[in-house]
C-alpha cells in the first residue's frame, strides 16, 4: 500500500484538521487518492454495487435462475459487505426465513467488507458463467469487469 505523507498544513481548508496548532515539521500519514490501494479499493466497490444492482434486476423468468442456496450467500454476502458482523439475534425456529437468512449472514462472521464485496461479485460472476451466451449473461459479465 503507496502511503504519501502530507503536512498539516496540506489538509483542505476548513478541515477539522487544518486548524490543528501544528509545526509544519510534523508528519500526518494520509493515503493518496491516486494510490493503487485507493482505486483498487473503489474498483471492488464499483463492481459491487454493479453486481447488487444486477442481482436486483435479474428477471425471475429469465434464463439465470440463482437458487435458495446461491440467493442465501447473496444475502449473506450483502449483510456483511454492507454492516459487517451479525448484530441481531438468531431468530426462532418458527422463522424459517429469517434463520435461514440469519445463517448465510453468520457464516461470514470475521469476514472484512471488501473480501465479503469480493466475494459477492465473485459468487454472481460464477453464475453468469455458467448461462453465459443466454440472455444478457455476457452483457452482465462485461459490466461487472469494466466497472
Amino acid at each position: 500500500m503507496r502511503m504519501d505523507l502530507l503536512l498539516s498544513a496540506d489538509y483542505p481548508a476548513g478541515s477539522r484538521f487544518s486548524s490543528l496548532p501544528l509545526p509544519h515539521t510534523i508528519l500526518h500519514p494520509y493515503i493518496h487518492p491516486d494510490s493503487k490501494a485507493t482505486s483498487h479499493i473503489m474498483s471492488a466497490e464499483a463492481k459491487f454495487n454493479k453486481a447488487v444492482s444486477i442481482v436486483g434486476s435479474l428477471p425471475k423468468d429469465g434464463p439465470v435462475q440463482p437458487t435458495q442456496d446461491d440467493q442465501l450467500k447473496f444475502y449473506g454476502y450483502y449483510k456483511q459487505a454492507t454492516i459487517g458482523d451479525v448484530n441481531t439475534k438468531k431468530p426462532g425456529m418458527f422463522d424459517l426465513t429469517g434463520k435461514y437468512k440469519w445463517e448465510a449472514w453468520n457464516k461470514n462472521q470475521g469476514m472484512s467488507k471488501e473480501d465479503a464485496q469480493k466475494a459477492y461479485v465473485e459468487a454472481l460472476l460464477a453464475i453468469l458463467k455458467k448461462h453465459e451466451g443466454e440472455g444478457d449473461s455476457s452483457d452482465y459479465i462485461q459490466q461487472i469487469e469494466s466497472a
